[in-house]
């Protein structure tokens, strides 16, 4: 992982249940603000953006509340493209290519 990766050097985007689906937008991760329930989840797993994982399942995440403090983060080489929340909210970080 490189420091522009580590430092959030593409800032940042706050979601909450109450924006329901974000997409069109390039995560490598997101950090828990408060316990939060995920509901889709979706990952780009190559560089043309064409292939897709719901890494919900993939991560064993779903239907469990994530804790606050909590950073997920998507495997090196893959960034999340559409996050949606039922419960929290949580700070999404901007890809850094």
């Amino acid at each position: 992982m490189s420091i522009a990766r580590l430092s959030a050097d593409g800032g940042s985007y706050h979601v909450a249940s109450a924006d329901g689906a974000v997409t069109g937008k390039q995560f490598f991760a997101f950090t828990v603000l408060e316990d939060t329930v995920c509901t889709v989840l979706t990952l780009n797993t190559t560089p043309t953006g064409f292939s897709s994982t719901n890494y919900l399942t993939q991560a064993n995440l779903s239907g469990k509340t994530l804790k606050a403090g909590a950073f997920i983060c998507a495997p090196n080489g893959s960034y999340i493209t559409a996050i949606t929340l039922s419960s929290g909210s949580v700070i999404c970080h901007n890809f850094v290519s």
